[in-house]
């Protein structure tokens, strides 16, 4: 075949975890197209504009193509040993004199989808063993996770609305259209998704704005920001004060009394005044909570960045369990997973102490949370010298982290900064050494985070072009920084990503124990 002549391969993106099925078109190493699979049986030919603009990602003027290290306080092109064998020594030189917690962490969205890249930071992690964890957890999604552990008893949990037999969802805070869904994926096109609920019942959107995804809704509230939550409590309230179920309460909750007294104050008229929305909106919202008998309730960034987004959270899964819905036709469902098959045996019950652990000695009122620190907490961190060095995987923090005004002196004061990227950005321009990874359509993959799809699946893809420059998979780049760490790393991972087929054994390592073997 001449090199230049085109052909058509079949992925997946990686973008977020709608996973939506696309076709790329290349010509040797060049990247013409990418658009939907028309026969994806998930996606079905829809992608949306990030997706679409992958081509142009991997031909990005700023892509980066070999690793660079600072010097004289410049960044300058260095050979991967150089990169590595610095990198390496200043980081044994740090824990050496200031301890492994002198070193922080961050996994970012960057590697968070890149499967066996992933797997190895957890082992780096692990091989360090600082407590110093960093990751979009404690930006925008602790609420959830939180009320899932302590109403749920397992943070795994991922409840998604049954759109298959939904006849009321609530979407609170969260604009589906655009983001497809806040962590958890929803059916792709998520417009659609939305249609098919109205047309069988009703779907409301409570967010301040009048977003995409209010056009498609039954009907829209826009309360006060952050006062979502009286909605709920009103809600709620009705509920248990026309009697709800007895069997329900008796097996689903723990001194109901308790969410009697929270929810008494919020009859309809405070309710209203408290969100800003009229009385008779919220009178026809819970006529359309008893019609539908169950209800599923789905919340994004407008919820778990607020300030009472613990309470909102609460009362939306207290509104779910109440109304029966909870991994029920027509409610929500939790996903089993596909990788990691959680309905293989009983689910261990995490009590609520279990949760949380020291934080950051520069702010003691701070904990950890499930194995992370606040990410707000690092500028304090490294001003106080508990931080030295720092490893991001795969993350712009510039962009991503609270107060770039706090955050970027206190980035500068790294003795070391280290970041895999694809593209050079604001925060590879303030590292030390940045090492260039492959991008998601020079290596194969598997779709890692499965239980967060919108179906019980799984995907794989090959790699669809040659990577570009010296990049190199980020699973051998790891690797090789804990062979000079002195770490062990696992035998079954070729010494080198370039010889045929390596990558693929890294990538059917990360997929065992799926509920089908990653050959077929």
């Amino acid at each position: 075949m001449p090199e230049d002549q085109l052909r058509t391969v079949r992925s997946f993106c990686r973008v977020c975890t709608s996973l939506c099925g696309i076709l790329v078109d290349t010509a040797g190493n060049q990247v013409m197209k990418v658009r939907g699979d028309p026969q994806h049986p998930l996606s079905r030919g829809y992608t949306c504009p990030k997706g679409r603009a992958l081509a142009k990602m991997h031909h990005h003027p700023k892509r980066l193509e070999q690793p660079l290290m600072r010097q004289d306080g410049v960044l300058q092109p260095v050979s991967w040993d150089d990169c590595l064998d610095d990198l390496a020594s200043r980081l044994r030189n740090i824990m050496d004199q200031h301890g492994p917690s002198a070193v922080g962490i961050y996994f970012g969205s960057g590697l968070g989808m890149d499967a066996a890249g992933y797997r190895m930071s957890e082992l780096l992690h692990l091989a360090i063993g600082t407590p110093a964890k960093f990751s979009p957890l404690t930006i925008d999604g602790t609420a959830k996770v939180l009320v899932t552990a302590l109403m749920g008893g397992f943070p795994g949990l991922s409840a998604r609305p049954d759109y298959d037999n939904a006849n009321l969802v609530i979407y609170i805070g969260i604009n589906p259209v655009v983001s497809h869904g806040h962590a958890i994926s929803m059916p792709i096109p998520p417009s659609k998704a939305i249609q098919a609920v109205t047309e069988r019942g009703e779907t409301w959107v409570i967010d301040p704005r009048h977003t995409e995804s209010a056009r498609f809704a039954s009907r829209h509230l826009a309360p006060h920001p952050g006062k979502d939550y009286a909605i709920l409590a009103y809600l709620v309230r009705e509920i248990l004060a026309e009697g709800a179920d007895p069997n329900i309460l008796a097996s689903h909750s723990v001194d109901s009394d308790v969410l009697r007294q929270a929810v008494a104050p919020f009859h309809r008229d405070h309710a209203a005044t408290v969100a800003g929305v009229s009385a008779n909106d919220l009178e026809d919202l819970l006529a359309a909570v008893r019609k539908a008998g169950r209800v599923a309730v789905d919340t994004g960034t407008g919820v778990t960045m607020a300030a009472a987004a613990n309470v909102t959270q609460w009362l939306a899964w207290a509104l779910m369990i109440l109304t029966d819905s909870m991994n029920r036709p027509g409610g929500v469902w939790f996903h089993p997973g596909f990788f990691r098959q959680l309905d293989a045996a009983p689910l261990p019950i995490m009590p609520a102490e279990a949760l949380f652990s020291p934080g950051p000695k520069s702010r003691p009122e701070l904990q950890g949370f499930l194995g992370d620190w606040p990410c707000a907490a690092l500028p304090d961190e490294i001003a106080a010298g508990n931080i030295r060095a720092f490893i991001n995987l795969g993350g712009n923090l510039i962009t991503a982290f609270p107060d770039e005004n706090v955050l970027r002196p206190a980035l500068e004061k790294l003795e070391v900064f280290v970041t895999l990227e694809i593209l050079a950005n604001e925060t590879t321009a303030l590292s030390s050494h940045v090492l260039p990874t492959k991008d998601q359509l020079e290596r194969p993959d598997v779709t890692f985070w499965d239980f967060l799809s919108s179906r019980v699946s799984a995907q794989y893809t090959p790699a669809i072009v040659a990577p570009v420059g010296e990049r190199r998979a980020s699973w051998w780049i790891l690797t090789q920084l804990m062979q000079r760490l002195g770490y062990q790393t696992p035998e079954h991972l070729p010494a080198d990503d370039r010889i045929p087929g390596a990558d693929d054994i890294a990538v059917a390592a990360t997929a065992q124990g799926g509920r089908r073997d990653f050959s077929q």
